[in-house]
């Protein structure tokens, strides 16, 4: 086997169990992002109200910082994220519509959204194009759509 090899059975696992430790991270990163994260976070939110749709809602990270009378939609692809914010909701006791969505193709009516958010989620899209598309759809005319990327990398 080459140097650096993962062997098959390893492989297998890893593939296996690869979005469950994604959402494993995810969900410890959550709990210790430092201030600037929190900060962008909140400022990502702020002032949010009526329906929102919050796209790749992750773990649930955001909704420390949603208002109480924002009615908080929220889709992820992937089922361990989304397993890991049904959780949280629980204990929270937050009543939430989550679901297991693509952005690509959300089955919800033209013009149902009052704002949209994205956090750290269009990195992840394969096809972003048709994500914004969407999103457009989705959202009601005067409607607020509020994206936050990561900083390009530098080498």
């Amino acid at each position: 086997m080459p140097s650096g090899a993962v062997p098959a059975r390893e492989r297998k696992f890893f593939e296996m169990t690869r979005d469950g430790w994604f959402a494993a991270i995810w969900d410890w990163q959550a709990h210790h992002e430092g201030k600037s994260l929190k900060r962008l976070r909140r400022e990502a939110v702020a002032d949010l109200h009526g329906r929102v749709l919050e796209v790749g809602v992750g773990v649930g990270s955001n909704w420390p910082y949603l208002s109480s009378d924002v009615e908080d939609v929220g889709i992820e692809p992937n089922e361990s994220m989304l397993e890991r914010a049904l959780k949280h909701a629980r204990e929270e006791g937050r009543s939430m519509d989550l679901r297991p969505i693509d952005v690509r193709a959300m089955p919800f009516p033209d013009a149902s959204f009052d704002a949209v958010l994205a956090t750290l989620t269009f990195c992840s899209v394969p096809d972003a194009d048709a994500g914004l598309r969407e999103i457009r759809r989705v959202l009601k005319p005067g409607g607020e759509f509020r994206l936050h990327l990561p900083a390009p990398r530098t080498n």
